[in-house]
């Protein structure tokens, strides 16, 4: 039997005669019309019974589970935080602050000091705004990468 007689005696199309064959693992030119019809009218019953998931099923199941993941995820971050091993943005942003402001400091008060003993050692005064100049490129390469200081 060709699959359009096949697809007409069970009142459906070709197309989705195709799928009803692939899920039941059938081929009609494999099995007989009489295999075919008992193994849809089995899933037809198994499907009315619920033994079998519809898609509304499915669709709930897989919501429901991503909802646990996500409440899963949510916990184990907020178990992170409370141990100390997650910083919320506000807290890095201030030690990033903290941090960038100290090493401005550190990295001009180091050039003012290497800058007094030259011309100490040297009987020579370097202009204050070329200190300036070299520190500021210098300091951008600290503070500017992807963050700006206040």
């Amino acid at each position: 039997m060709t699959q359009d007689e096949i697809a007409s005696k069970l009142d459906m199309s070709d197309r989705n005669l195709r799928d009803v064959l692939s899920k039941l693992g059938l081929n009609h030119k494999e099995n007989s019309f009489d295999e075919i019809l008992v193994a849809y009218i089995r899933s037809l019953r198994d499907a009315a019974s619920g033994r079998v998931a519809s898609n509304i099923n499915e669709e709930k199941t897989i919501a429901e589970t991503r909802k646990a993941s996500a409440m899963a995820y949510k916990l184990e971050r907020e178990l992170a935080k409370e141990d100390g091993l997650l910083l919320d943005a506000e807290q890095v942003k201030l030690c990033m602050t903290d941090w960038i402001n100290r090493a401005k400091t550190e990295f001009n008060n180091a050039i003012n000091n290497l800058v007094d003993y030259v011309e100490s050692e040297h009987s020579i005064v370097v202009d204050d705004e070329y200190k300036s100049k070299l520190a500021a490129s210098a300091l951008r390469a600290v503070a500017d990468y992807r963050y700006k200081s206040g």
